[in-house]
Parts: structure tokens; sequence; C-alpha cells
């Protein structure tokens, strides 16, 4: 992937973020990512989009808009809000990028104001990325609406675009093909939509699997650890059975530290842990991976957090379980020493997977989440 590419990902998903916060600085923000879209001289959307060459269309309606105190109207909305997508309409447009950028977004008395001027006096003037020498008629048009007006403008425009380029996004971030897939779970495309875990009698619980692993197994999550409400071992996430089932349990410590646990036989175990984990990593979105290997009677269990290594182990034996029967989110198998996350993505594997689809499922969740 390019580094046009893998900027781009990284700014749309925090475009994603910014307009979520809704505060003044976040929607300044935004307007600076707009920017880097859209008029720099090198926009980004058309770098990351050299060699793809996707046809980009900005949906647009001009049915429903909004004034604001000083009488400025906001004249165009998205086509979707939330799950909900306007399929019909008298006053729908479909527009390419010079035309976007052109868009009379605001209206104030017989003054139109344009997409492309919204997005520049934020990110310039009122962001201070860097402000032009002199006031120019636009300018001053533009100055003279209300700052609510502006903001709201500059977060119709950020949901125009991010619907617009989800396209280029997601051409970007595949998953990976081939993989020894056991479960997938996605709330996507974006970290606002999430399975809320209280941490108190709630999970999502699979019975009677009645399957097995082969050569490996694998746990990625993309998790929002909150504030524990109860004490001790809080389980984020168990596999397994009776006595004679494979056992890989993801759960946050009485000391604060995330810790994998895999029971191979029953005698044989393997750890790896995270120390610290909740002071370093309460209230971020993470992604979490876990991998277990079976190399000639020795067990391997890897822990990466973000994409970066924490503790490797290893241990032998002479045989090994397979079955598994049940799994739980949100607790360990009998559904109770609850966690408290939330959750937009988890993917399960039944078997080891080479070096290079490592990396690019690590990749995948890196670019789908950061």
């Amino acid at each position: 992937m390019e580094k046009s590419e893998i900027l781009f990902i990284r700014k749309y998903n925090e475009l994603q973020l910014l307009i979520i916060d809704e505060s003044e600085y976040s929607l300044l923000k935004a307007s600076a990512i707009l920017r880097h879209f859209f008029i720099d001289g090198s926009p980004l959307v058309d770098a990351a989009n050299r060699n793809h060459k996707l046809k980009i269309n900005y949906k647009v309606d001009s049915t429903f808009g909004h004034v604001f105190e000083d009488n400025s109207k906001l004249n165009y909305t998205p086509t979707r809000i939330g799950n909900l997508v306007l399929k019909q309409s008298l006053n729908l447009q479909e527009l390419n990028k010079q035309e976007f950028l052109k868009l009379p977004i605001i209206q104030k008395h017989d003054s139109f104001i344009s997409v492309r001027e919204t997005i520049k006096y934020l990110a310039n003037k009122e962001g201070a990325i860097h402000l032009d020498q002199g006031a120019n008629n636009r300018n001053i048009a533009v100055s003279s609406l209300c700052k609510s007006s502006l903001l709201c403008a500059i977060k119709q425009i950020s949901i125009i675009a991010l619907i617009a380029l989800e396209g280029l996004k997601h051409t970007l971030i595949k998953k990976p093909d081939g993989l020894p897939l056991l479960a997938h779970y996605c709330c996507g495309p974006s970290s606002n939509k999430h399975i809320y875990f209280k941490g108190d009698c709630q999970f999502l619980e699979t019975r009677n699997m009645n399957t097995s692993i082969k050569d490996g197994f694998g746990a990625l999550f993309e998790i929002y650890l909150l504030p524990q409400i109860k004490r001790g071992n809080r389980v984020i996430y168990e596999i397994g059975g009776d006595s004679e089932c494979f056992n890989f349990k993801m759960q946050v410590t009485k000391t604060g530290s995330l810790e994998c646990c895999v029971k191979i036989n029953s005698i044989k175990k393997i750890k790896a842990v995270l120390p610290n984990y909740l002071s370093l990593f309460s209230e971020k979105w993470v992604s979490i991976a876990s991998f277990v290997e079976f190399n000639s009677q020795t067990a391997i269990l890897t822990l990466r957090v973000n994409n970066k290594l924490v503790e490797q182990n290893f241990v032998k034996y002479r045989r090994r379980y397979s079955k598994i029967d049940d799994q739980v989110i949100g607790g360990n198998l009998r559904g109770k020493q609850n966690a408290s996350f939330r959750l937009v993505e988890q993917i399960l594997l039944n078997d080891k997977i080479s070096e290079e689809s490592k990396i690019d499922l690590l990749s995948y969740f890196e670019g789908n989440w950061k």
C-alpha cells in the first residue's frame, strides 16, 4: 500500500471520530482534513485514488435546510443519516469533486458560500493553519456568518465526503482472502456503531458448536475497554467447553493487566500478559490480536496490541485438545465475570496462518479502525 493510501485511510478514520465529538475544536480539525483531501496542491483523495481510478460521486439533497440565528441558511444535507438512506428525492443531486466544491452550501440573503470557501475559511483562518495576507470580499462574506452555521456546514460537508469516499476506503482495505474463519463479527463501517457490554450480566453466547481447531487458533478484537463496574478478573472472551476441550480466555485481571490464557491439555497451559493495560488503554479504541500455533508438539502463544508485539511464549506438550463446544463474548463460559467494554469487530480463526497472512490481517485492523 502506498504512503498516500495509508495516509488517506488514517485521515478518513480520524474524520469519522472528529464529527462524532462535534466540539468546535474537533470540527476545526475536520476542516483541516477536508482541505488536505480536496484543496491542497496535491489533494490526498486524488493521490489515494490514482491507481484505482474509482468514480466518486458526492450525493447531496436540498429538501431539508436549516436557518441560523443570523438568517443564514444551510442549503444542502447528506443523503444518509445512520442507517437511514435517502433513495429518491426531487432535490437529490450526484456531483463530481469540482461540482461538490462549488456547491453553495450556505446562503445569507443574496450571498452564497461554497463548500470550498467554507473549508478554506475554517481550516486557514479559524484553524490558523496558514493565514492569507489581507482581506477580500469573499473572506468578508464568509466571516460575516455566525460560527454555528459554519461549524454545522463543515459537519455536513464531512458526512457527505465520508459517504462518498467510503468505497475508496474499502477498496484500499480488504480482509485477506482464504482465512480459516471460525467467525467474523463486525458492526462497522465506523466505530460509532458498536456492541455495548455494560459488565453486569451482558454477554453473547454460542452453544453446542461441536467443532474443533486444527493447528492453531486466532482471536482479534477492536475494543474500547471501559472502567470496570465490578472488581476481580473480568472476562472479555472465552471459548472452550468441558474438561476435554481446548480453551482460550482473554480477560482483564484484578490488577488491570490484559491476560490471554490457553489450556492445551489437562496439565499444560500458556499465558501472555500486558501489565497495566487499564492504565495504558482504558477508554481508547484498541486492536488486540492473539495467535496460538501448534508446531511439532510446541505451542506458541503471541499477543499483539495495536499491531505491536507485547509477549510471545511457548510450551512443550505431548498431546493437546482440539474440540470446542461453546463461546461467550463478554464473560466466561458460564456467562459470569462480565467485562465492561464496547466491541466493533472480532475475527476468530480455527487454524494457524502464515506470517504474511498475519501481517495482512493486522494491517486490515490497523487500517479499518486507526
